[in-house]
């Protein structure tokens, strides 16, 4: 059985429809990714999973059982940890204050998980343990970045939902980033990953799907994806799409070169 599942779900904001009859499966212990432009609609799909947004059609499940009424706090509790996208930690709290913070979900159930949890991420990011009683708002945004990473794993979670992961963050950081992501997933973590940048995106992935014109146009192995053609040439950098790109602006050159004549 699969651990999470979108079935032919619609959701949007207002009266607009931003995702229309997504189909996503994800097992336990595996990195899913979302592809596609800005404005595809990952970031809804990932608010859809964490419970920040309801269907108006179709349904979420969690361990073949329906969660799409649930609340976003009901789905944390039940293991589905959020890292929105521009990190929004409490910048004017310390490190510490930040990671307290995320383990309110599980402060009543026993302390001691939190006391694991601290010492987890502490581990995983020496940085952060480094600068437990520093203010975060002055952190780099590839530390903020880490931090709020480190936040959702206070929970717990069974699956991690991180949404833009790299989105304003150093190049050097970004390989950093994406190495703990893996990471994750060998320590058994479930990652749903939502990220413009495809081609690092599909390289850590076991799973992909693209998000295009509010719905998924493919989907398969994230191997078979970044060889894919299609693939390359709309968000892999390379293929027709540059070639096209060159054409078009060397036409553009002539024109303005003709007026200014």
């Amino acid at each position: 059985m699969p651990l999470l599942e979108l079935r032919q779900v619609a959701a949007g904001y207002s009266n607009t429809t931003v995702l229309k009859n997504i189909d996503i499966t994800m097992k336990a212990g595996e990195i899913v990714t979302l592809v596609g432009a800005n404005g595809a609609g990952k970031s809804t799909t990932a608010k859809l999973i964490s419970g920040m947004l309801r269907p108006s059609k179709g349904d979420v499940l969690l361990d073949g059982k329906p969660i799409g009424s649930l609340t976003a706090c009901d789905r944390l509790r039940q293991g589905i940890s959020h890292v929105p996208e521009g990190r929004q930690i409490f910048g004017g709290l310390t490190v510490a204050d930040n990671l307290a913070l995320g383990a309110y979900s599980v402060c009543k159930v026993d302390r001691s998980i939190i006391e694991q949890q601290f010492k987890f991420v502490c581990r995983l990011f020496p940085v952060l343990r480094e600068r437990l009683g520093d203010i975060a708002g002055n952190f780099s945004g590839g530390q903020q970045q880490m931090l709020a990473i480190a936040r959702g794993l206070m929970s717990r979670p069974r699956i991690l939902v991180l949404d833009e992961p790299s989105l304003g963050v150093a190049p050097l950081l970004v390989a950093e980033i994406f190495k703990l992501i893996q990471r994750l997933r060998d320590e058994g973590i479930t990652i749903l990953l939502a990220e413009q940048n495809a081609r690092q995106a599909l390289a850590i992935a076991d799973r992909g799907y693209v998000l295009e014109q509010s719905t998924i146009t493919m989907s398969g192995p994230a191997g078979e994806l970044a060889s894919s053609k299609d693939i390359a040439e709309r968000y892999l950098g390379v293929g027709g799409s540059v070639s096209h790109g060159h054409d078009r602006s060397g036409q553009m050159a002539a024109k303005l070169q003709a007026l200014i004549a």
